[in-house]
């Protein structure tokens, strides 16, 4: 059920006719799955990628980019778990790579909007995760 309400909260987010762009539950969603570091995580992210790509020509761009940054958070997620106690510190390095996607086009409302949203969603994926009894690493 995470997964369906996920991918309806991405291609809503990707729909909405903003001067900027929002990354409130994609970003999230990507540190969850690579959290969990299963099979079906980069079955989702290949998804991800291409629901990513209809609002740009480019889907190698975003696929690479997914990778980069997937690449990144599981050489993070060897040494730090992803819980409460870690929430702001996600969310700040989510900031990071939303400020590196969007370098162009930041400005600081999306900025604090996209914070605001990643330390929301986050702590929602963190009780779901908690709830189910999901252990991303050992």
């Amino acid at each position: 059920m995470i997964y369906i309400l996920s991918f309806l909260g991405i291609i809503i987010e990707n729909s909405l006719p903003l001067s900027g762009v929002v990354l409130v539950v994609t970003l999230p969603f990507f540190t969850y799955l690579v959290n969990l570091k299963r099979i079906r995580s980069v079955t989702c992210i290949f998804l991800m990628a291409l629901i990513l790509s209809l609002q740009t020509n480019d889907f190698a761009e975003q696929f690479v980019m997914m990778a980069a940054v997937y690449y990144l958070f599981n050489f993070i997620f060897i040494n730090m778990v992803y819980n409460k106690e870690n929430i702001v510190f996600i969310s700040l390095l989510q900031i990071g790579v939303y400020f590196v996607i969007n370098y162009k086009n930041c400005t600081k409302f999306y900025l604090i909007l996209n914070l605001i949203g990643f330390l929301i969603i986050n702590y929602f994926y963190v009780k779901h995760m908690k709830k189910r009894n999901i252990r991303g690493q050992k």
